[in-house]
């Protein structure tokens, strides 16, 4: 749990929602609730994580949702998103 003395505690959103949000893509699960930010490794099912190396594409397979196409592109090109 973040540190509540720098980090504000935000009620938990849908798969949906935050897709919206971050112009994510829903693939599934849509009503799902994201409720915190994990590590790739001790992430469930309520958490958002980061997958940085395609080393771990097979965490993949129980995702709600996915970045950004500018952000994907920008991941394979090394490029930066913004």
């Amino acid at each position: 749990m973040p540190d509540s003395r720098f980090f504000e505690t935000l009620s938990p959103l849908s798969a949906v929602e935050l897709a919206a949000k971050t112009g994510g893509e829903v693939v599934r699960g849509g009503d799902r609730m994201i409720g915190s930010v994990a590590p790739l490794s001790s992430a469930d099912g309520g958490a958002v994580a980061f997958l940085g190396d395609r080393k771990f594409a097979a965490a993949l397979a129980t995702a709600a949702l996915r970045l950004p196409a500018p952000f994907r592109a920008a991941r394979a090109t090394g490029e930066s998103a913004r």
